[in-house]
């Protein structure tokens, strides 16, 4: 459950990054050996935070399946043209 928030605030937050992102070093999806995931730019690191979220208001969202971090941070991409898939495997901490 946990690990479909994290993946849903992030496609989130790369929407939004991607719409302000300059001609600069390509931004990066990073995970450290402890779980936590950073946004690496411009010579910089962003802790990814997740919003919490109930179970039931989670479900009510269709499960759009995975994305790359190179289809997420390209300058053309749609989250929709990611391939379905039956479940997210958590991530390690």
């Amino acid at each position: 459950m946990k690990s479909l928030v994290v993946v849903g605030v992030v496609v989130g937050l790369l929407v939004l990054v991607n719409g302000v992102v300059a001609q600069s070093a390509p931004l990066r999806i990073v995970q450290a050996s402890d779980g936590t995931l950073y946004v690496l730019k411009d010579g910089a690191r962003y802790a990814i935070v997740a919003d919490a979220i109930e179970d039931e208001e989670l479900a009510a969202y269709e499960d759009g399946g995975t994305n790359g971090t190179a289809l997420l941070l390209s300058p053309n991409a749609s989250v929709t043209s990611a391939a379905r898939v039956a479940e997210v495997a958590p991530i390690a901490q």
